[in-house]
């Protein structure tokens, strides 16, 4: 029996952990969090207003009624364009979570969060109070900035303006390609600073009067070429209006020195062709200076 215990030991844990993670329902949280005045926001929540017909398979008639009196304003509320509460008439909704600072709305996958984008195509936001009677409503935004950009799960409202703002991630995220242009536009600036001072600073160095060498540096620009192409590939599939997609383009979200930085290559290139050109004209001068020998 001893010789079969540490199997049934492993068994019993794998079917421990299969019963507990089969029985955890996933949830995919939307969280709208309060950009100011947190204080107004005390006793207030933010529902997600979505334009759904009461044919579509996701439609329920009421869903956390015990929030607000059931023929409160912000459940019975449907405009021209069928804008309707997400919280209070979506099956998709499973928990829900409020504070002065943020309003999280659970559902209950991520797939029901795309298919939801897809399905709607645009939203709202509607502030509303323990009442539910509504107090704000946003301006219409779309899900969708592109094909493969959907609205990030993390929403920033600001109670005062009654204003978002949005942010579109790529759903299938980082691309491979953006990625490696990314980390070699961030090492190779320092290498070519580098190989400025070590092969063409010393006065001595032939490899510093050649042309060629160049090609070097040249190549060295290529990352931050690509990377700057996916970037504004990016910022503009992210963005829903020329304004945005030029703060997205050039917020590198460091510091201000990121641009001196990633424009060290050009630098190197500059620096070693006025190098290449200086020594090569003192070369001429110098040899011109020679006094010619006379061999008769």
């Amino acid at each position: 029996m001893k010789k079969y215990l540490k199997y049934i030991l492993c068994l019993a844990v794998v079917l421990i952990a299969g019963i507990i993670t089969g029985g955890c329902q996933q949830m995919y949280g939307v969280y709208i969090e309060y950009e100011s005045d947190t204080i107004y926001m005390e006793d207030k929540m933010v529902d997600i207003l979505i334009p759904i017909s009461e044919d579509n398979p996701a439609y329920t008639e009421c869903n956390y009624g015990e929030l607000v009196p059931e023929e409160s304003e912000i459940i019975r509320y449907k405009d021209e364009n069928g804008y309707t509460s997400l919280l209070f008439h979506s099956s998709r909704v499973v928990d829900y979570f409020s504070s002065t600072e943020k309003t999280v709305i659970f559902l209950r996958g991520t797939k029901d969060y795309y298919d939801m984008c897809d399905d709607c195509g645009t939203f709202r936001l509607a502030v509303f109070d323990k009442s539910g009677d509504i107090l704000n409503i946003s301006d219409e935004l779309p899900f969708k900035s592109s094909e493969r950009y959907y609205l990030d799960n993390n929403i920033t409202y600001n109670p005062d303006t009654n204003t978002i703002s949005p942010v579109y991630e790529n759903r299938d995220g980082i691309s491979v390609w953006l990625f490696v242009s990314l980390t070699l536009a961030w090492i190779v600036p320092v290498f070519s600073i580098v190989m400025l001072l070590v092969l063409f600073l010393p006065k001595d160095v032939s490899f510093a009067r050649n042309p060629c060498t160049l090609c070097i540096f040249g190549v060295m620009l290529i990352p931050l070429v690509v990377y700057l192409f996916f970037r504004y590939d990016n910022a503009v599939k992210s963005s829903i209006s020329d304004k945005m997609a030029f703060e997205i383009f050039f917020d590198f979200g460091v510091s201000w020195i990121c641009i001196p930085y990633l424009l060290l290559p050009y630098i190197a290139f500059i620096g070693a062709a006025f190098m290449i050109y200086y020594r090569r004209k003192n070369d001429g001068t110098t040899q011109n200076d020679i006094s010619m020998i006379d061999m008769k």
